[in-house]
């Protein structure tokens, strides 16, 4: 039940005007933590559409996900273990493969086709949001119960 919540409030996102690195990490990091300080979207913001909206290079929904994997386990300082983190990485971008078929912006808009308003652009987006949901649950990380 909460998994399909965080997936359309990621959708919700990506159509009131954040990109899909923006809609992803927003999503998960407020589910995940309690920050309610919104300047790591600042780092998401040239991840959208490929990089800088290139559409080259990842996804910008992957790399939403990364970016929250970071912000959730990443570390503040060099003798801080993130091993969890990376393997977590590791496993959403096999994840992220799997189920999309690439990393790849252009090549999954290329699949998409022709798009009004990004609408399978946002659909990836709420997709992708739900994929690290499952995945940080396989590793005992689930949402805070309030936010």
């Amino acid at each position: 039940m909460i998994k399909s919540i965080i997936e359309q409030e990621a959708a919700h996102y990506y159509q009131s005007g954040y990109n899909c690195a923006e809609s992803v990490s927003r999503t998960i990091i407020e589910h995940f933590s309690a920050t309610k300080n919104l300047d790591f979207l600042k780092v998401a913001s040239l991840f959208g559409g490929g990089i800088g909206s290139s559409h080259e290079e990842h996804c910008g929904a992957f790399s939403g996900g990364i970016i929250a994997i970071s912000y959730l386990l990443g570390r503040t300082d060099p003798v801080t273990n993130i091993d969890l983190a990376k393997e977590i990485a590791v496993e959403y971008r096999k994840d992220f493969i799997k189920q999309f078929g690439t990393l790849h912006c252009q090549t999954l808009l290329d699949e998409f086709g022709p798009q009004e308003n990004s609408e399978k652009c946002q659909e990836l987006t709420g997709q992708a949001t739900g994929l690290l949901v499952d995945l940080l649950a396989d590793y005992d990380i689930h949402p805070l119960q309030s936010r």
